[in-house]
């Protein structure tokens, strides 16, 4: 018995990534050229202290800056669907802007992700993470996400990873990618250089763009 449950269980992830395999190509079909003042920043972070590259880094920051006051002007012109019942109106609005203006961070594409995988039959969970400075309990500037989780085990709860199962999905626009749950938050360890000793990270649910409107803006 056992054994065959295991067997069901890994029917049922790779149903899962087919799914999201399956939305996630679709919204990157629509939207092929989204840019993201967050994906430049990340990068920005990533090179700073290489010799090589300081020659590029204010060329970088500058192209942060114009996506950043580019996605401002789309922000401006969009109501964040704080309830599910809102979601079809924000992405059929939204969708016709982004086509106008490519600019868009993690916060937007993961609306459409969500509503993708809800029309699919899903039941879908935005998830905000969060790297937090053990040492004094602040947020790191630019190590926070948005991304869709869908797939969990009946009961778990979504801002406890422990309690996902082994068939839930990572559905990420903004990392361009689908994984396992467990690998995709390995992944985002990697990404955003999260430090074991220095940081912890928490997740939580809630639709909120607004907690990103102004811009998010940090030094770097």
């Amino acid at each position: 018995m056992l054994q065959l449950n295991s067997q069901i269980s890994f029917c049922g992830l790779k149903q899962n990534l087919r799914v999201g395999e399956d939305v996630l190509r679709s919204f990157k079909k629509e939207f092929p050229a989204l840019k993201s003042n967050t994906l430049v920043d990340l990068h920005i972070m990533n090179v700073k202290d290489t010799e090589r590259f300081q020659s590029v880094l204010p060329d970088l920051r500058r192209l942060s800056e114009r996506y950043g006051d580019n996605l401002y002007q789309v922000r401006r012109e969009i109501i964040t669907p704080y309830k599910d019942e809102q979601l079809p109106r924000y992405v059929e609005r939204t969708g016709e802007l982004l086509k106008k203006k490519p600019y868009a961070n993690c916060s937007e594409s993961s609306y459409f992700i969500k509503q993708a995988l809800k029309e699919k039959g899903e039941t879908p969970t935005r998830l905000t993470m969060d790297v937090i400075n053990k040492k004094n309990g602040y947020p790191v500037d630019g190590k926070d996400h948005v991304f869709n989780i869908f797939g969990l085990k009946e009961n778990a709860d979504p801002t406890n990873p422990k309690t996902w199962g082994n068939q839930a999905v990572v559905v990420d626009a903004w990392s361009n990618f689908v994984m396992e749950a467990k690998n995709a938050l390995e992944t985002f360890n990697r990404i955003f250089k999260v430090d074991q000793s220095k940081h912890e990270v928490k997740y939580s649910t809630g639709d909120m763009l607004v907690r990103s409107i102004p811009v998010q803006t940090f030094k770097l």
